[in-house]
Parts: C-alpha cells; sequence; structure tokens
C-alpha cells in the first residue's frame, strides 16, 4: 500500500529514496515561499474566495485567480523555504536520483516560474528526466523539469499522463508536497496504476499560512503595483 508521512524537514526525502526513484516536489510552499505577503498559495485562496462572494462559480473564480496571479506575479520574490532545499535537490543529482517538480501553477506561467526556482537556486533541468517540451492542454505543459498541471488536471492524473507521454515507468516515486489532498490524490492516482509511492506531506509552512494576514498582503501588493495597474487587475473585485 502506498505511504502517506508527515514531514517537518525537506532533507527527509533522502530516507526514501534510492536507485530507480523518481524524487516528485511541488513548488510553492514546499520548495520556495514568497518573500511578500501576497503571490503565494494562501493570498491566491484569498482571491478565489473573493470571486466566489462576487457570485463566480468556484471552476471560474479558480480560473480568475490564476489570471490575476500571472499579472502580479512580476511584483513577487522568492526564498527557498529552508536553508538546505537548493542543497537537497543538488545532492539529489549527484546520487543519480532523478528528480521534478509538479506544480499546480499554469504552464504560461513558466518563464517567472524558473526565475523563481533561481532566485532560489534550485534548477530541475539539469537532471530532467525528459529534456523536450510536452502540451497536454492550453494550461498544462511539460517543460525544463517542470510539470505545470493548471487548474484542470489533478496532480496524480498529470503526472500518469506525464509518464505515458515519455514511455516511462519509474521503478518508485517519492512525492513532497504541502498539501494534503495532493499527496492523497497522487497516492491513490500512482498506486491504481501500481506504481510504489511514498508521499511526505510537507508541514514546515503550515503556521505561516495560518498567520496569513488577507488586508496586510492587499496592501502590500497596493503599494507595489500602484494605483491604476491595482484596479485593472482587481476590476472585477473593486
Amino acid at each position: 500500500m502506498p505511504q502517506i508521512i508527515e514531514s517537518t524537514k525537506i532533507t527527509d526525502v533522502f530516507d526514501y529514496v534510492d536507485d530507480g526513484t523518481l524524487a516528485v516536489f511541488d513548488i510553492d510552499n514546499t520548495l520556495i515561499d514568497t518573500v511578500q505577503n501576497f503571490g503565494g498559495y494562501a493570498w491566491s485562496c484569498h482571491v478565489t474566495k473573493r470571486l466566489q462572494d462576487r457570485g463566480f462559480d468556484f471552476p471560474i473564480a479558480l480560473l480568475k485567480s490564476y489570471d490575476i496571479l500571472a499579472q502580479v506575479i512580476e511584483f513577487v520574490d522568492f526564498k527557498e523555504i529552508e536553508p538546505e532545499t537548493s542543497d537537497v535537490i543538488r545532492k539529489l543529482r549527484e546520487k543519480n536520483v532523478l528528480s521534478m517538480a509538479l506544480t499546480a501553477r499554469m504552464h504560461s506561467m513558466s518563464k517567472n516560474t524558473n526565475g523563481a526556482l533561481l532566485q532560489a537556486d534550485i534548477d530541475f533541468f539539469e537532471a530532467a528526466i525528459h529534456d523536450q517540451k510536452i502540451q497536454f492542454n492550453s494550461t498544462a505543459a511539460y517543460e525544463r523539469g517542470v510539470l505545470y498541471t493548471g487548474p484542470k488536471l489533478r496532480k496524480g492524473e498529470s503526472l500518469v499522463l506525464f509518464f505515458e507521454k515519455i514511455g516511462y515507468v519509474p521503478k518508485k516515486v517519492v512525492f513532497v508536497d504541502d498539501s494534503k489532498g495532493n499527496v492523497e490524490d497522487v497516492s491513490k492516482t500512482l498506486h491504481s496504476k501500481n506504481i510504489p509511492v511514498t508521499c511526505l506531506r510537507y508541514s514546515a509552512t503550515d503556521d505561516r499560512e495560518a498567520k496569513f494576514d488577507p488586508a496586510r498582503s492587499e496592501r502590500e501588493l497596493f503599494d507595489a503595483i500602484g494605483e491604476e495597474r491595482y484596479a485593472t487587475i482587481f476590476k472585477e473585485l473593486l
């Protein structure tokens, strides 16, 4: 049966990888976090909820929140969550353990995503499992070691689609994500395909997420992008 393990340190991954393992990492709140109080997962959830409060159904609100994030991401700075995070990715490469990132971001944000990872000294391309871009739909794609699901695919099904596209069956997958829903989904989906999987539910950012202050995040964003751009981006919420 697949395993789901609570993890407080990114270095825990070393306890579960060996030859033939594919290590798969969520990005936001797992590898990197925002320096500012806007642009992160809690902020995106806040924007989605505001849109729902304005009458948009959840799927539409989610798509609109992704579009808003894409418009403000250039104003967001990122940092690695733990001092050891970038070292873990490098050491996995040195141990010849394949690794990749799996994010709910849309592929249209790939340039900003690569930039954010590089800010934290993280690069998956050198140890990429596949070196060609693969497009799945209008928002989901694989490029430079990162699989973008967008809002239309679950993480588990996107991994299976990716494996099928490149004709690859991993000996074992170790998946690290801060979202309980994501680790449960990946665990269940890969298990159904007879792919051995161990999932680590990463909790190092739980405290910051719990203390997220919507009002503070909106003030910071307003100051960062200016009144005119703020009014344009958030025209449906003002």
